[in-house]
C-alpha cells in the first residue's frame, strides 16, 4: 500500500508538469477607425483616437508550426475598442504567426484549428514588429509589455460581438502606441502543492529502490 501511494504521487506530480499552461496574449495602443452594426445596410460609426485591446486566449501546448513557421491559434478571444467590449466569435479563428526577422502577424485563420491543419494566414490584419520578437522567442512564456510598430491591413475587419452582445465589424484605419504583452497562467497554490508531493514521493521511491 505505501509503494502505491509513494508511485501515486509521482505520477500526479508528472501529470502537473506536463500539463498544458493557458496563456493571453494581449496588442494594445490607441486607434481610428469604423464600427458597424449588424444591420443591412450597416450603420457606420467613425472613432478617433479610441483605447483598443485584443486578448486571445490560447494554450501553451497547441503552438504549432505551419512550414516552418510557429503558429499559436487562440481558443478564444475578446475586443475593446472604447468602451465596446465584445467575444470575438467561435468561428472567426485568430491566430499568431511567428518570422524569424522580429514580426508576428495576426491573422484570421478561420477553419484551420478545427480541421485540424493550418492554411497559413488567409485574412493578415495586422503586423507586430519588434526584435525582441525574433526566433528566440518561443511564443509559449511570458514577454512584454513590448513597444511595436505595426503595419495595418485596413481591408480587413475584425468580427466581434460589440455593445449588447449584437453582432459588427470593426476596421481600424490607424494606430499609435501599440504594445505587445504574452502573459503565462500562474500555477495555483494547490497545483504547486501537489508538484511538490509528486517530487517528494520521487525521493522516497528512489530510495527505496536503492535499499
Amino acid at each position: 500500500m505505501r509503494r502505491f501511494t509513494v508511485v501515486s504521487f509521482l505520477l500526479l506530480g508528472c501529470s502537473l508538469t506536463t500539463a498544458a499552461t493557458p496563456i493571453t496574449y494581449t496588442i494594445s495602443g490607441t486607434g481610428s477607425g469604423e464600427l458597424f452594426t449588424p444591420s443591412y445596410p450597416a450603420n457606420q460609426t467613425s472613432f478617433t483616437n479610441l483605447p483598443f485591446r485584443f486578448d486571445l486566449m490560447a494554450d501553451t501546448s497547441e503552438l504549432q508550426n505551419f512550414g516552418g513557421t510557429p503558429v499559436m491559434y487562440a481558443d478564444s478571444g475578446t475586443l475593446q475598442i472604447g468602451s465596446a467590449i465584445g467575444a470575438i466569435p467561435s468561428f472567426d479563428i485568430m491566430a499568431l504567426y511567428q518570422f524569424g526577422n522580429g514580426t508576428l502577424e495576426l491573422a484570421n485563420d478561420q477553419g484551420s484549428k478545427t480541421a485540424g491543419f493550418s492554411v497559413g494566414p488567409i485574412n493578415a490584419t495586422m503586423y507586430l514588429v519588434n526584435p525582441d520578437l525574433a526566433s528566440s522567442y518561443d511564443l509559449i512564456s511570458n514577454i512584454g509589455p513590448l513597444s511595436v510598430s505595426t503595419i495595418l491591413n485596413p481591408d480587413q475587419r475584425i468580427q466581434a460581438y460589440l455593445l449588447f452582445a449584437s453582432f459588427g465589424n470593426a476596421i481600424l484605419d490607424s494606430v499609435t502606441d501599440v504594445t505587445f504583452t504574452a502573459t503565462v497562467a500562474t500555477p495555483e497554490p494547490a497545483s504547486i502543492a501537489l508538484l511538490g508531493m509528486g517530487v517528494v514521493g520521487f525521493g522516497v521511491f528512489k530510495r527505496k529502490l536503492t535499499r
